[in-house]
């Protein structure tokens, strides 16, 4: 049974008033459409369907009953529109039209059983693959994380978007490790204009948005301060 609150009421949808099948629901997501995505385990073929709720209609999307699919953990979708799915079966991409699995067999993935998915800005997808974290990019499955965000210099992929900015500006920056981050902006005569406390971030992608609407037109510089070490970058203040 699923449950929607449209904001005064619950409205129960489950076999006896929609052809849903009967099972323990996972993996619940909605897409961009509004439409509805979960998956239901079937406790007699021990696998689980993929059902598309479209506001009017359960529609079972994937797999046949021939086809193990395993448990469904997590549903995300890439920034192309494309949908993934981590399951205990590897990775299953679903490109509207056909299905790839991507698993131990095929790939260098640590392990089929796939955990928490999520796609960054950069369309790399993050997810958990055993007792590894991953990263899938067109390089393919790397589960050393450091050789994807830290380089070799040590230094780690950042930037400031938009650039040029009218005054909201987005600090983007991934983390090979859990750390505490500080920002600070200073204009084009070293002046520190703006210093953002420090904050605890997860390893992996992460982002902080910038309200810098009372800065001036002009180049900034920015400082991103993490542990001991310092990464600098420039951005733009266009009105």
């Amino acid at each position: 049974m699923i449950v929607k609150y449209n904001g005064t009421s619950f409205i129960k949808y489950d076999s006896t008033n929609f052809s849903l099948n009967r099972g323990f629901i996972r993996a619940f997501k909605i897409d961009k459409f509004s439409n509805v995505w979960f998956s239901i385990f079937k406790y007699k073929t021990n696998n689980d369907t993929l059902i598309k709720f479209d506001g009017a209609n359960f529609i079972n999307v994937y797999p046949s009953d021939s086809t193990y699919l395993g448990h469904v953990e997590d549903i995300c979708w890439d920034t192309t529109g494309i949908m993934w799915l981590a399951t205990t079966n590897g990775l299953y991409k679903y490109d509207g039209a056909d299905w790839t699995n991507i698993n131990t067999s095929n790939s260098p993935l640590p392990s089929n059983s796939c955990g928490p998915i999520i796609c960054d800005h950069k369309n790399n997808l993050w997810f958990a693959s055993g007792k590894s974290v991953c990263v899938y990019n067109p390089a393919g499955i790397q589960y050393n994380i450091s050789e994807v965000i830290e380089k070799p210099d040590g230094s780690i992929e950042h930037q400031a978007s938009p650039n040029p900015s009218t005054g909201m500006i987005i600090f983007d920056f991934a983390l090979p490790w859990p750390a505490v981050v500080k920002i600070d902006i200073y204009d084009e005569n070293g002046t520190n204009v703006a210093n953002i406390q420090p904050q605890n971030y997860n390893m992996g992608h992460n982002s902080y948005i910038f309200d810098g609407s009372n800065l001036a037109n002009g180049t900034y510089n920015y400082r991103l301060k993490t542990n001991d070490k310092f990464f600098s970058g420039r951005f733009v203040v266009l009105r």
